[in-house]
Protein backbone atom coordinates (compact mmCIF):
# COMPACT_ATOMS: atom_id res chain seq x y z
CA UNK A 1 0.00 0.00 0.00
CA UNK A 2 1.35 3.48 -1.05
CA UNK A 3 0.92 6.63 0.58
CA UNK A 4 2.26 10.26 -0.43
CA UNK A 5 3.90 12.36 2.27
CA UNK A 6 4.44 15.76 1.49
CA UNK A 7 7.62 17.58 2.71
CA UNK A 8 8.21 21.84 2.28
CA UNK A 9 11.77 22.64 2.87
CA UNK A 10 12.47 25.20 5.36
CA UNK A 11 13.66 28.45 3.54
CA UNK A 12 16.93 28.26 5.47
CA UNK A 13 17.44 24.90 4.68
CA UNK A 14 20.09 23.99 2.27
CA UNK A 15 18.78 22.64 -1.19
CA UNK A 16 21.62 21.27 -1.95
CA UNK A 17 20.48 18.01 0.51
CA UNK A 18 17.96 15.52 -1.37
CA UNK A 19 14.77 15.05 0.18
CA UNK A 20 14.43 11.60 2.48
CA UNK A 21 14.77 8.57 0.31
CA UNK A 22 14.68 4.91 1.19
CA UNK A 23 17.95 3.37 0.32
CA UNK A 24 16.83 0.05 -0.87
CA UNK A 25 13.25 -1.06 -2.31
CA UNK A 26 12.51 -3.30 0.66
CA UNK A 27 13.55 -0.43 3.19
CA UNK A 28 11.19 -0.30 5.85
CA UNK A 29 12.21 3.86 6.43
CA UNK A 30 13.56 6.36 4.78
CA UNK A 31 16.72 8.34 5.85
CA UNK A 32 16.64 11.99 7.48
CA UNK A 33 19.47 14.12 7.47
CA UNK A 34 21.30 16.80 9.97
CA UNK A 35 20.29 20.35 8.39
CA UNK A 36 22.39 22.65 10.39
CA UNK A 37 22.52 26.13 10.49
CA UNK A 38 24.52 28.01 7.60
CA UNK A 39 27.15 29.01 10.59
CA UNK A 40 27.68 25.75 11.34
CA UNK A 41 27.83 24.05 8.34
CA UNK A 42 31.54 24.04 7.98
CA UNK A 43 32.53 23.11 11.59
CA UNK A 44 29.52 20.85 12.36
CA UNK A 45 27.92 20.00 15.53
CA UNK A 46 29.90 17.99 18.76
CA UNK A 47 26.96 16.33 20.58
CA UNK A 48 29.15 15.72 24.59
CA UNK A 49 28.96 12.85 26.20
CA UNK A 50 25.46 11.90 27.64
CA UNK A 51 23.97 14.90 26.48
CA UNK A 52 21.33 15.52 24.20
CA UNK A 53 20.83 17.81 21.30
CA UNK A 54 17.31 18.73 18.47
CA UNK A 55 18.88 17.94 15.58
CA UNK A 56 16.60 20.15 12.34
CA UNK A 57 15.79 18.27 8.81
CA UNK A 58 15.09 21.48 7.17
CA UNK A 59 11.85 20.04 6.82
CA UNK A 60 8.28 20.14 7.65
CA UNK A 61 5.74 17.35 7.04
CA UNK A 62 2.47 16.53 6.10
CA UNK A 63 0.98 12.87 7.10
CA UNK A 64 -1.94 11.48 5.68
CA UNK A 65 -5.46 10.96 7.98
CA UNK A 66 -4.63 7.80 9.16
CA UNK A 67 -1.21 7.55 9.47
CA UNK A 68 1.84 8.36 11.98
CA UNK A 69 5.15 9.01 10.89
CA UNK A 70 7.62 7.31 13.56
CA UNK A 71 10.93 9.01 14.06
CA UNK A 72 13.63 5.69 14.86
CA UNK A 73 17.22 5.33 15.65
CA UNK A 74 20.04 3.97 13.45
CA UNK A 75 21.07 0.85 13.92
CA UNK A 76 24.96 1.80 12.95
CA UNK A 77 24.87 4.87 15.03
CA UNK A 78 23.52 2.91 18.25
CA UNK A 79 25.95 -0.02 17.87
CA UNK A 80 29.17 1.78 16.70
CA UNK A 81 28.86 5.26 18.34
CA UNK A 82 25.85 4.87 21.11
CA UNK A 83 24.27 7.67 19.49
CA UNK A 84 20.21 7.02 19.37
CA UNK A 85 17.17 8.96 19.71
CA UNK A 86 15.86 10.44 23.46
CA UNK A 87 12.19 9.88 22.87
CA UNK A 88 12.53 6.94 20.25
CA UNK A 89 10.61 6.14 18.78
CA UNK A 90 9.00 9.79 17.97
CA UNK A 91 5.88 9.72 16.10
CA UNK A 92 4.76 12.61 13.96
CA UNK A 93 0.94 13.23 13.65
CA UNK A 94 -1.25 13.63 10.90
CA UNK A 95 -2.06 17.05 12.10
CA UNK A 96 1.41 18.08 12.99
CA UNK A 97 2.68 20.78 10.56
CA UNK A 98 6.11 22.00 12.36
CA UNK A 99 9.80 22.04 12.14
CA UNK A 100 10.46 18.45 11.80
CA UNK A 101 13.21 17.71 14.22
CA UNK A 102 15.34 14.87 15.79
CA UNK A 103 16.34 14.88 19.43
CA UNK A 104 19.52 13.00 19.40
CA UNK A 105 21.40 11.80 22.61
CA UNK A 106 24.87 10.46 22.99
CA UNK A 107 24.77 7.54 24.99
CA UNK A 108 28.74 6.47 25.09
CA UNK A 109 31.85 7.90 26.92
CA UNK A 110 32.85 9.95 23.94
CA UNK A 111 32.36 12.89 22.14
CA UNK A 112 30.24 12.77 18.93
CA UNK A 113 30.53 14.73 15.80
CA UNK A 114 27.55 15.99 13.43
CA UNK A 115 28.51 17.05 10.05
CA UNK A 116 26.11 19.01 7.75
CA UNK A 117 24.10 16.16 5.60
CA UNK A 118 24.86 12.99 7.97
CA UNK A 119 22.31 10.93 8.47
CA UNK A 120 20.67 10.43 11.79
CA UNK A 121 17.46 9.06 12.00
CA UNK A 122 14.94 6.91 9.94
CA UNK A 123 11.34 8.02 9.23
CA UNK A 124 8.71 5.05 8.86
CA UNK A 125 5.27 5.36 7.87
CA UNK A 126 2.75 3.64 9.71
CA UNK A 127 -0.99 3.31 9.99
CA UNK A 128 -2.77 4.46 13.36
CA UNK A 129 -6.11 4.10 15.07
CA UNK A 130 -7.46 6.12 17.60
CA UNK A 131 -9.29 4.10 20.36
CA UNK A 132 -12.51 4.35 21.98
CA UNK A 133 -11.94 5.39 25.74
CA UNK A 134 -14.09 3.71 28.37
CA UNK A 135 -13.90 3.78 32.09
CA UNK A 136 -15.29 0.07 33.36
CA UNK A 137 -15.76 -1.34 37.01
CA UNK A 138 -13.55 -4.17 36.46
CA UNK A 139 -11.64 -5.93 33.70
CA UNK A 140 -11.64 -9.45 32.33
CA UNK A 141 -9.57 -12.41 33.74
CA UNK A 142 -6.83 -13.64 31.71
CA UNK A 143 -4.61 -16.46 32.67
CA UNK A 144 -1.51 -14.32 32.74
CA UNK A 145 -2.97 -11.75 35.25
CA UNK A 146 -0.93 -9.36 36.17
CA UNK A 147 2.17 -11.40 35.88
CA UNK A 148 5.14 -10.30 33.89
CA UNK A 149 4.99 -6.80 34.79
CA UNK A 150 8.36 -4.87 34.72
CA UNK A 151 10.27 -8.56 34.31
CA UNK A 152 14.02 -8.12 33.99
CA UNK A 153 13.65 -10.39 30.85
CA UNK A 154 15.93 -13.02 32.48
CA UNK A 155 15.79 -16.71 31.21
CA UNK A 156 13.76 -18.66 33.98
CA UNK A 157 15.04 -21.58 35.70
CA UNK A 158 16.18 -23.21 38.59
CA UNK A 159 16.58 -20.46 41.92
CA UNK A 160 14.63 -17.72 39.78
CA UNK A 161 11.41 -16.35 40.15
CA UNK A 162 8.36 -17.36 37.86
CA UNK A 163 8.54 -13.75 36.52
CA UNK A 164 12.13 -13.81 35.22
CA UNK A 165 13.33 -12.43 38.41
CA UNK A 166 16.75 -14.40 39.87
CA UNK A 167 15.90 -15.29 43.55
CA UNK A 168 13.61 -13.12 43.68
CA UNK A 169 10.66 -10.56 42.61
CA UNK A 170 9.31 -7.48 41.95
CA UNK A 171 6.07 -5.90 43.58
CA UNK A 172 5.19 -3.18 41.73
CA UNK A 173 2.73 -1.79 44.31
CA UNK A 174 5.59 -1.09 45.86
CA UNK A 175 7.82 -0.38 43.23
CA UNK A 176 10.95 -2.41 44.50
CA UNK A 177 12.78 -5.29 43.64
CA UNK A 178 13.25 -7.88 46.25
CA UNK A 179 16.28 -10.33 45.99
CA UNK A 180 17.60 -13.36 48.26
CA UNK A 181 19.31 -11.21 50.95
CA UNK A 182 16.86 -8.41 51.13
CA UNK A 183 15.04 -5.83 49.57
CA UNK A 184 17.29 -3.55 47.21
CA UNK A 185 16.64 -0.47 48.92
CA UNK A 186 16.35 -0.56 53.01
CA UNK A 187 16.89 -4.52 53.78
CA UNK A 188 19.94 -6.54 53.72
CA UNK A 189 21.08 -9.66 55.37
CA UNK A 190 20.47 -13.31 55.89
CA UNK A 191 17.49 -12.92 57.97
CA UNK A 192 15.65 -10.62 55.57
CA UNK A 193 16.44 -12.65 52.85
CA UNK A 194 15.20 -15.91 54.24
CA UNK A 195 12.15 -14.07 54.89
CA UNK A 196 11.32 -12.46 51.89
CA UNK A 197 12.25 -15.83 50.08
CA UNK A 198 9.45 -17.37 52.40
CA UNK A 199 7.14 -14.31 51.41
CA UNK A 200 7.69 -15.05 47.41
CA UNK A 201 5.42 -17.95 47.24
CA UNK A 202 2.43 -15.51 47.84
CA UNK A 203 3.22 -13.17 45.10
CA UNK A 204 3.51 -16.04 42.22
CA UNK A 205 7.24 -16.84 42.06
CA UNK A 206 9.36 -20.18 42.83
CA UNK A 207 11.36 -20.99 45.86
CA UNK A 208 14.57 -19.45 45.73
CA UNK A 209 16.92 -23.14 46.26
CA UNK A 210 13.27 -25.46 44.37
CA UNK A 211 10.50 -26.63 45.87
CA UNK A 212 12.28 -29.54 47.83
CA UNK A 213 14.09 -26.45 49.81
CA UNK A 214 10.47 -24.32 51.00
CA UNK A 215 10.62 -26.65 54.03
CA UNK A 216 14.48 -25.88 54.86
CA UNK A 217 14.12 -22.34 54.42
CA UNK A 218 10.60 -22.00 55.99
CA UNK A 219 12.33 -23.82 59.25
CA UNK A 220 15.02 -21.42 58.63
CA UNK A 221 13.07 -18.12 58.89
CA UNK A 222 11.19 -19.61 61.81
CA UNK A 223 14.65 -20.54 63.88
CA UNK A 224 16.01 -16.21 62.85
CA UNK A 225 12.56 -15.07 63.90
CA UNK A 226 12.91 -16.81 67.51
CA UNK A 227 16.71 -16.03 67.56
CA UNK A 228 15.54 -12.44 67.21
CA UNK A 229 12.68 -12.50 69.76
CA UNK A 230 15.00 -14.20 72.45
CA UNK A 231 17.51 -11.16 71.84
CA UNK A 232 14.94 -8.19 71.66
CA UNK A 233 14.28 -9.94 75.66
CA UNK A 234 17.55 -10.08 76.53
CA UNK A 235 17.54 -6.64 75.79
CA UNK A 236 14.83 -5.59 77.66
CA UNK A 237 15.77 -7.37 80.75
CA UNK A 238 18.85 -5.66 81.20
CA UNK A 239 17.24 -2.64 80.05
CA UNK A 240 15.41 -2.98 83.29
CA UNK A 241 17.29 -4.59 85.35
CA UNK A 242 20.22 -1.72 85.34
CA UNK A 243 19.86 0.98 87.87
Amino acid sequence: MAVTVHFLREEWADPDLPLPQYETDGAAGFDLRAQLPAPEREVGLILAPMARALIQTGFRVAVPDGFELQIRPRSGLALKHGVTLANAPGTVDCDYRGPLGVILINLSDTPFAIAHGDRIAQGVVAAMVQARITAVSALDETARGAGGFARLGKADGGGSCGHGLPLGFWRGDENRLYAFGGARDDCSGLFCGVLLSVSARGHGCAWPFGESAAPWLMLGAAVLVVLAYRAVLNCLRQAWRSP
